[in-house]
């Protein structure tokens, strides 16, 4: 409002103080533009204020209302999110990361992965992604023989799917046991297969804790593969764990949870029930069945 109140015309007692702009504006509706310093404004009018002596009557509630205790206190300390890999006692995990924190500043670096600074080989965490990203991408009718694989990593790397180093951490035999198996042939056979399908959903937060039963928490996840058949759904779970041939139905007990949470999301979201879930280990190129 000043700096328009400068150009006017009508502004002399502002030009006195802090001098005439080059031009000025002349208009058919003139202002009343005046300059008012502290001194001139009037004083303010007395207040009087009310003292107040003798003590008010508490309120009949009084008491209910200094001991209340809000109904949802367990909610207050319960994770908003919770991802479904948390299911299986690991709190951390790639999915706890996705889309929780912006980064601080615009002015950021990202880190290179180790692998690809040649300072180490990979790691086994790093060599499980490896094996996920091939079986992501992979064409399932490529599979035939332990040559056509090879040729469909090489076609990964190529296309940009894989690193070349992330390549040969996958061990065609193992790709290729799984499609010769009578789950890899039903995977090839199924009408229609979502592989790493990604899911948010609200869910009832009493698979965080009990005492949470009623109140709502996000639960997100990535399930490796899924078989959309007639009759229902399959969840399968690629698993690159250590483990010895006779113990994966031991391990596999461990994943439960995180299988139960899978399921439980795919079968709201497809809106079909959930047949089987399958967990499949490549160090044994075993399949177990979760009751």
């Amino acid at each position: 409002v000043l700096m328009a109140a400068m150009r006017r015309s009508e502004a002399g007692e502002l030009f006195a103080l802090g001098g005439a702009p080059d031009k000025t504006v002349v208009s058919d509706d003139p202002w009343t533009i005046r300059l008012w310093t502290p001194d001139m404004l009037p004083e303010p009018a007395g207040r009087t204020v009310e003292v107040r002596t003798e003590t008010p009557a508490l309120p009949a509630n009084a008491e209910a209302l200094i001991s209340f205790e809000y109904p949802h206190k367990a909610a207050t300390a319960a994770p908003a999110k919770l991802t479904a890999t948390q299911f299986k006692g690991r709190t951390l995990d790639e999915e706890s990361a996705e889309g929780t924190q912006a980064p601080r500043s615009s002015e950021y670096t990202l880190r290179q992965p180790l692998f690809l600074q040649g300072s180490r080989p990979l790691s086994p965490t790093e060599r499980g992604n490896a094996v996920h990203l091939a079986m992501q991408y992979i064409r399932y009718e490529c599979c035939g023989s332990e040559a056509s694989v090879r040729q469909e990593l090489r076609r990964l790397v190529e296309e940009g799917f894989l690193q070349e180093q992330q390549a040969e951490a996958v061990a065609p035999e193992k790709i290729l046991a799984l499609f010769a198996s009578d789950l890899g042939r039903r995977i090839r056979n199924a009408p229609e297969v979502v592989r790493e399908f990604k899911f948010s959903i609200l869910t009832d937060a009493s698979v965080h804790d009990p005492a949470l039963a009623g109140e709502k928490l996000l639960l997100q996840g990535v399930t490796d593969c899924c078989l959309l058949e007639p009759d229902g759904l399959c969840v399968i779970d690629y698993k690159t764990d250590r483990v010895s041939p006779g113990g994966e139905r031991e391990r596999a007990e461990f994943y439960r949870g995180q299988l139960n949470a899978y399921a439980d999301a795919l079968s709201r979201i497809f809106e079909r029930p959930v047949k089987e879930k399958i967990l499949y280990f490549f160090a044994t190129d075993t399949a177990v069945v979760l009751q």
